[in-house]
């Protein structure tokens, strides 16, 4: 204390309580001067971090410690000689003053005051705080003295507040929250998430062990996941099990296992939610899926198997009109004939390349589409299939010119597949490319030794939008746009499908109104062997002209 004259009453008392002569190790030659020993208590008094006040018969303050000025914030001037009330919130200073009187009077020679008895203390700048104290009686010859010993427990209130924030928290949530020891494993706490899901008192739950929770896992498993928490192998762990309710039902629940520290001691805290709902919502998902895999399967295998059956007659209905606008067993007698069995002829011929590509895709769908793989001549399978479309590039006004690399090696691939390919993105671009436009078919080896082929054209282009819906069977970029057309919305899809069969890719770049470009685009392993060297190969038109 500053001011050991203050505080002699303290000093005497506790000087006295410690005074060799009642049986210390000390003999009565070896004692200190009283003052000397007053001063030393005092010094060791001010390191307390508690306030001590010395009150008198009078219950004013005598003596006020370092750790008092820090608390109330006054100095031992300020407050030495006025009443004791002052460091008291008015409400609190009429049962403090009852307190105080009781213990006067009784045979108690100190009182402590915590919990339900804990007081307020009232701070010089107004402010009040939640208090625990320790009072000693002194008696001396003008009467009774006190020592308080006052300890500020503003940190622990608010700390015990925010835990109990957080239990009320934790106890009102729907999940389940589980306390186990960390060495019997059983039960020590539960929230009310925890007793309403599973329907058990919390005595009864005090009886069950984390082996009772965590089900569909033996015993062994379990103690292996602890064994993993508590040698540090694993921090924490997530699993899915099922949990039994006391009426027998169970449900499932994915349940969150960890090792912390509480109150000086480890325990396993386990936090589970029932996910009954969203198991139940994925096993009808699950379903769903195979559901439709196995119609769809179901639907493709009927398409492929019904290939001999549709290409059978058609085929004969295609070569008798042929034979007759031929006229090969002699004239017919009547143009109009001639013109009936072209019409026959050319509607066949356009419904035989529909079946095929619905026929194809469904053999693609159905895992039954195979390669007849060999080496060809990409060059000379483009100019036949440009060959092929030339009529239809002529009737469209429309120009397709070659710009293919003229040492492509050969292409290891499926000759029938290729061709198809190449139709559908020259005969895309035809209909779609308005009259004078033109269709570019470039062909080389990239830097990385893939093989690219792209059917480029000035057409009426695709919306970035609409760029994956033209890669989706049976699904075409406008419906407004392409009515004019006709078509199964097949092409593009059957092309990626063939092109992902030869373990390559397709890709587009389209702008509205500038064109599009297709390129498909075959691994380098299938890019081998000697070269061709094809001379003829100059950028020319496809339709005569150079």
């Amino acid at each position: 204390m500053k001011n050991s004259k203050d505080s002699q009453i303290v000093m005497r008392g506790v000087a006295e309580v410690a005074d060799p002569s009642e049986g210390g190790a000390c003999s009565g030659t070896d004692r200190l001067p009283a003052e000397i020993r007053a001063d030393l208590l005092a010094e060791v008094l001010d390191l307390a971090a508690e306030a001590i006040i010395c009150i008198d018969p009078n219950h004013r303050i005598a003596a006020f410690s370092v750790g008092a000025e820090k608390i109330f914030g006054y100095t031992p001037e300020e407050v030495i000689g006025q009443h004791f009330e002052i460091l008291l919130p008015i409400a609190s200073r009429s049962i403090h003053e009852r307190h105080v009187e009781n213990f006067e009077g009784s045979r108690k020679p100190n009182m402590f005051m915590a919990g339900t008895d804990a007081i307020k203390g009232l701070r010089k700048d107004g402010t009040e705080f939640p208090a625990e104290a320790s009072i000693s009686k002194i008696a001396k010859e003008d009467g009774i003295h006190f020592a308080l010993v006052l300890h500020d427990i503003s940190a622990l209130k608010q700390a015990e507040a925010s835990e109990a924030r957080l239990g009320h928290i934790l106890d009102s949530s729907l999940n389940e929250i589980y306390i186990f020891n960390a060495g019997t494993l059983k039960c020590e706490k539960s929230n009310r998430g925890a007793r309403a899901n599973l329907g058990y008192a919390m005595e009864e739950m005090r009886t069950f062990g984390l082996h009772d929770i965590i089900l569909e896992i033996d015993r062994d498993g379990v103690d292996g996941l602890v064994a993993s928490l508590r040698d540090g192998t694993r921090s924490k762990i997530t699993l899915e099990t099922k949990h039994k309710r006391k009426n027998g039902s169970s449900y499932d629940a994915e349940t969150y296992l960890e090792l912390i520290e509480s109150d000086g001691h480890h325990v396993f805290v386990a936090f589970a939610r029932d996910i009954s709902q969203r198991k139940a919502q994925e096993e009808k998902l699950r379903l769903a899926a195979e559901e439709a895999a196995q119609a769809n399967r179901s639907k493709s295998e009927f398409l492929a198997n019904m290939s001999h059956e549709l290409r059978t007659p058609l085929n004969a209905i295609l070569g008798f009109s042929d034979l007759m606008r031929q006229e090969a067993f002699g004239p017919i007698g009547d143009d109009q004939y001639l013109e009936y069995a072209g019409d026959i002829f050319d509607s066949g011929t356009h419904l035989l390349s529909l079946i095929n590509d619905i026929l194809d895709s469904a053999k693609v769908d159905a895992g039954r589409f195979s390669l007849n793989e060999k080496l060809i001549d990409v060059a000379d399978a483009i100019l036949r299939c440009e060959r092929m479309v030339k009529s239809l590039a002529e009737g469209s006004e429309v120009e397709i010119v070659n710009c293919i690399d003229q040492h492509l090696p050969p292409l290891y691939c499926d000759e029938r597949a290729i061709k198809q390919m190449l139709l559908n993105l020259l005969s895309n671009s035809i209909k779609f490319t308005d009259e004078g436009g033109e269709i570019i078919v470039s062909a080389n080896i990239t830097g990385d030794g893939q093989m690219s082929i792209c059917v480029a054209d000035n057409g009426i282009g695709i919306a970035p939008d609409d760029l994956q819906k033209v890669l989706l069977p049976f699904s075409q970029a406008d419906a407004g746009l392409s009515r004019g057309h006709q078509g199964t919305g097949l092409g593009l899809s059957l092309t990626k499908s063939l092109i992902e069969l030869h373990q390559g890719s397709l890709s587009l770049e389209s702008e509205v109104d500038v064109g599009t470009a297709a390129t498909i685009r075959f691994p380098a392993d299938r890019a081998i062997g000697e070269t061709f060297q094809n001379e003829s190969l100059v950028p020319v038109s496809a339709n005569g002209t150079g």
